[in-house]
């Protein structure tokens, strides 16, 4: 390893070995380490310098043609100062948008300059976790295949009122449909949000969300009032898997931007608050560059579905080669002469059943395959697998 002495000191003994003359300066250069190149470059140095010459030296170019304008700097730093939670990509991203004519510089340069404003914070560094397998979660392949909802967590004003800020976002596009308060998380809270979006942007193919109410319940197939809606309105519910957040990043990620836009800290009433949440979910669709949109705006790619929200909830239908029951208030089913519990959430809706075996009946919630009544033992049985059905087998 050359220069294992201090740099000066060795550098110093390297002159002195060459000026005594035993050994050419190929054969110098090879007993301490260096190339012939750097033996000359140091000789040089000495003989113009003394023994300042064998100092080390700054390696930073000479010039500065390539250093950022000032007038271009001002720009980036008042840009970040705007938008405190935006990294340099999307900082570079909305400067192009506005000022197309001017050359902004790289996403790194952008970065540099940040860090030299003390406009950057740390992270601190955290083991990841690997994603778990999707399983039948289907992945969005254009606006509307899927839409994605949750509630932020709830905190408190400055005035102590508690707010439980509640979204809802397409997922192809990152189009935020709804971003607002709400005074509980029961079904009744939250269904009328949901059937403002139904009336502005139309229907989805699925919803997914966390197992928790009012999208999930422990009830038979995990179903809640609320998906039951869904349902009948066509939409498919996708539930995501237990303590698996990662299944539903979009809006997870989503929530953090939230957090950090709208939310830190809280605003002082309630209604104020609400108006932040507003504006942020405008500044999102609109303004926002998403990386995985090309540095699109979502409101650039989301366009509402052509399936329209009816005025009239739509009852289930079957075919005739299945037997319909209504489920009573109760969320029992009389079959045979006999009661069989389902689930209180399927109160007033009809359920049809199925021959699957002689002594086994599918019992069919619209598309989905809820359970099995087993008639020998005299029980119903959960559906293992929940399996949606075409059109052709109701």
């Amino acid at each position: 390893m050359p220069w294992t002495e201090s740099r000066v000191d060795a550098r110093l003994k390297f002159i002195q070995d060459y000026v005594m003359g035993h050994w050419p300066m190929s054969e110098v250069a090879r007993q301490h380490g260096i190339s012939r190149k750097t033996a000359y470059k140091l000789l040089a140095r000495f003989r113009d310098s003394g023994a300042e010459g064998l100092l080390d030296r700054s390696r930073a170019r000479h010039t500065q043609e390539h250093r950022t304008p000032p007038q271009i700097e001002e720009q980036i730093v008042a840009a970040a100062e705007r938008w405190r939670c935006w990294g340099p990509r999307k900082l570079v991203a909305i400067l192009k948008r506005r000022r197309p004519e001017i050359a902004w510089p790289a996403k790194s340069t952008v970065g540099d300059i940040l860090k030299r404003h003390g406009l950057v914070k740390p992270r601190r560094p955290r083991r990841l976790a690997l994603p778990a397998s999707p399983g039948a979660l289907v992945p969005a392949r254009e606006p509307n295949d899927l839409w994605s909802t949750d509630f932020k967590g709830w905190c408190l004003s400055g005035s102590r009122e508690r707010l439980e800020p509640f979204a809802l976002g397409d997922v192809f596009s990152r189009y935020a449909l709804s971003c607002e308060l709400v005074d509980s998380t029961s079904d009744e809270a939250v269904w009328p949000i949901f059937e403002r979006a139904f009336r502005t942007y139309g229907l989805p193919l699925r919803i997914r969300s966390d197992n928790g109410p009012p999208f999930a319940s422990p009830g038979l197939a995990g179903l809640s009032r609320l998906s039951v809606r869904w349902l009948r309105l066509g939409i498919r519910p996708e539930r995501i898997r237990p303590g698996k957040p990662q299944q539903n990043g979009c809006l997870e990620r989503f929530n953090l931007t939230l957090e950090l836009e709208a939310l830190s800290p809280p605003a002082r009433t309630r209604a104020t608050q609400a108006r932040a949440l507003q504006r942020f979910r405008t500044r999102f669709n609109r303004v926002r560059p998403h990386e995985a949109l090309d540095d699109r705006t979502p409101a650039e790619v989301y366009e509402p579905s052509p399936r329209r929200l009816p005025r009239r909830l739509p009852e289930f239908c079957y075919g005739d080669h299945l037997v319909v029951r209504t489920v009573r208030s109760d969320g029992c089913m009389k079959w045979a002469g006999s009661s069989y519990f389902l689930s209180e959430v399927l109160a007033g809706e009809p359920v049809g059943l199925l021959q699957v075996s002689s002594r086994h009946w599918s019992i069919q919630l619209g598309p989905l395959e809820v359970a099995l009544l087993d008639e020998e033992t005299d029980e119903v049985l959960p559906a293992r697998t929940l399996i949606w059905l075409d059109e052709d087998d109701n």
